[in-house]
């Protein structure tokens, strides 16, 4: 529509892809992003000025633009395991544990009571704790975290001192699941794409960045009074398969 024109008012709304390169730099797949609050490029142009000496007022004799960058902010508001990925410059792979049983097996680590000893699985289920060669544990003289596979030495045991070694029986779940191992990639670049949804108020828009490096923006809020927000920046790179004037990103409208 040629302005003026009040269709041309825009209130942004619509969906977010990104198609993470592989080692190799290469393609992969497009995967939603899940609801994506913010998406702003913003333009920043470098200019070198050069001045006039012959008069006080040093009037601009010439100004020249010695580069130009563009980047994109992102909020994400799903902690998917490969949006979290993203913020921690990480994997997301398979994660899983197999289930058994433990029969008084060691646990690492000497007892302090009032705190945690890891037996190394999670999903436990626990029958028994003893002090090393020694006598069973009452139930009311320790605690168990079943998730993280801990257990607690209360502070009120007396069948056990500080500096002791204990074993646990009992049982472990069989665990599928995903993991994230963070800082396992220096740098992660791939293609985004943003779609203007069909009743978004004004144009509507298909926009692709051809080439871009994810950088975190801001701290990982796991432990907050608010929704957590994943925050990222997406350096907008040149994609030198494309034709002078077409390497950085588009927008269409539909």
């Amino acid at each position: 529509m040629a302005t003026p024109d009040s269709g041309n008012i825009y209130l942004g709304a619509g969906e977010v892809w990104f198609n993470r390169f592989n080692a190799s730099g290469n393609s992969t797949q497009w995967r939603h992003l899940g609801n994506v609050s913010r998406l702003e490029p913003a333009q920043s142009v470098e200019t070198l000025e050069k001045r006039s000496a012959m008069s006080g007022a040093r009037g601009l004799l010439k100004r020249v633009v010695t580069s130009t960058t563009s980047e994109v902010s992102m909020t994400l508001d799903e902690f998917d395991p490969e949006n979290v990925a993203l913020a921690l410059l990480g994997s997301a792979s398979a994660f899983s544990q197999s289930s058994g049983t433990a029969t008084d097996s060691a646990i690492p680590g000497t007892v302090k009571k009032g705190q945690w000893l890891d037996t190394g699985k999670l999903k436990i289920a626990v029958t028994g704790v003893k002090k090393s060669g020694g006598a069973s544990l009452n139930a009311n003289e320790y605690e168990v975290d079943s998730d993280t596979g801990m257990i607690k030495i209360l502070s009120t045991a007396s069948t056990v001192a500080d500096g002791d070694s204990i074993t646990w029986s009992g049982s472990y779940a069989a665990v599928t699941s995903t993991q994230v191992q963070a800082l396992a990639n220096s740098r992660i670049e791939g293609s985004l794409r943003f779609r203007s949804a069909s009743d978004a108020v004004g144009p509507r828009y298909l926009v692709d960045f051809w080439k871009v490096a994810i950088t975190p923006d801001g701290a990982l809020a796991l432990l907050t009074t608010e929704f957590g927000e994943i925050t990222l920046k997406a350096a907008v790179q040149e994609d030198t398969s494309k034709s002078i004037g077409e390497r950085y990103f588009r927008m269409v409208q539909l």
